[in-house]
């Protein structure tokens, strides 16, 4: 079903030593979702969103280069009219959020998992905002979306985990996540390290009994979750399978994303 371009796609994408992460993920990502809005990406008149893959591509390692970009963060903007790329501020959190975890909050309001935007990365952020305002209002650092059911969709700036001794379990995209590059890299790096990975539902009940919650963004990687409504979390405790896991998970997704694409990918 097309839509009207009265919004763009939009990817943001990290670069390391002049070298952008997960770059065929994000494009492919872009481009799958256009073809299911029925979106051109402005490229050529009539043009299928596949024929734009490798001039995206393209156009973003030509962006880095010019700009001599060494480090950082690139957003990638396209309607039917346009492309835009610009560097952008990485710094949503803080460095000390960052260091000891994100405390979160949930959203007073749900997000609407059947919307037929819900599935994809789009300019319009005003749902996310709002969320985002609402949490730093509560003293948090960031804000998690629950869907009109009342489970787990996401966090406003990332995809949602949790980290038990079976394994690592994050909701699907029917619940209102979005298919995140970073979420499919963690599930790839957790996979390759032998953590049994799944795509389920969770509630409220399941965050507050879970003795980890993580966080994935392509900005940042992997974050760890302290504190959930005002509560903080428990640390790993001694003998836990889970002690030590989320650093090696963290390692093995960096390496992951020395790659343009992730094992297995077109």
């Amino acid at each position: 079903m097309a839509v009207e371009a009265v919004f763009g796609l939009r990817e943001v994408v990290r670069v390391k030593r002049g070298r952008i992460e997960l770059l065929g993920e994000h494009v492919r990502r872009l481009v799958a979702s256009a073809e299911t809005l029925g979106m051109t990406l402005g490229m050529t008149v009539g043009s299928s969103p596949s024929a734009a893959d490798p001039k995206l591509r393209a156009q973003l390692r030509a962006f880095v280069a010019k700009s001599a970009t060494r480090d950082g963060l690139l957003e990638l903007r396209v309607t039917q009219g346009e492309v835009e790329i610009e560097l952008v501020d990485g710094d949503s959190f803080g460095p000390d959020a960052l260091a000891e975890g994100l405390a979160l909050v949930a959203a007073s309001f749900p997000r609407d998992e059947l919307a037929l935007t819900s599935a994809h990365k789009t300019t319009d952020r005003r749902e996310f905002e709002r969320a985002r305002e609402e949490s730093k209002r509560a003293g948090a650092d960031e804000a998690l979306l629950l869907n009109r059911a009342g489970r787990v969709a996401d966090a406003a700036a990332a995809n949602f985990f949790v980290l038990r001794d079976d394994g690592l379990t994050t909701p699907p995209v029917s619940e209102g996540a979005l298919p995140g590059v970073m979420r499919a890299a963690l599930l790839a790096a957790a996979g390759s390290l032998g953590v049994p990975v799944r795509e389920a539902p969770l509630t409220r009940a399941d965050l507050v009994s879970a003795p980890d919650l993580l966080l994935t963004a392509s900005a940042h990687g992997l974050l760890s979750v302290r504190a959930l409504d005002g509560a903080p979390l428990e640390k790993p405790q001694r003998g836990s399978l889970r002690k030590g896991l989320v650093p090696r998970l963290r390692l093995r997704l960096h390496e992951l994303c020395e790659r343009e694409q992730l094992p297995g990918g077109d």
